[in-house]
């Protein structure tokens, strides 16, 4: 019995409350590090002692902000 594989997609944009699509590629870097450090204060796992989540949500976060930095993988 083989099991599928799914593939994830994530909005990267999204996950740092910035606009995706075409809107999203029209971003500089200043405003998408803006972005993220404003998303990292309301996110980091010090902040929220009470959410299991905060961990997995604080590393989904870095991980999109380093995707939409590099200018290869954007």
């Amino acid at each position: 019995m083989e099991m599928e594989k799914k593939e994830v997609v994530i909005d990267h944009y999204s996950v740092l409350g910035l606009p995706s699509g075409k809107e999203g590629t029209k971003l500089n870097e200043k405003v998408i590090t803006r972005a993220y450090r404003a998303k990292a204060l309301q996110l980091h796992p010090d902040k929220r002692p009470n959410d299991l989540n905060a961990n997995a949500m604080f590393q989904r976060l870095n991980s999109s902000y380093a995707i939409l930095r590099d200018p290869k993988t954007v």
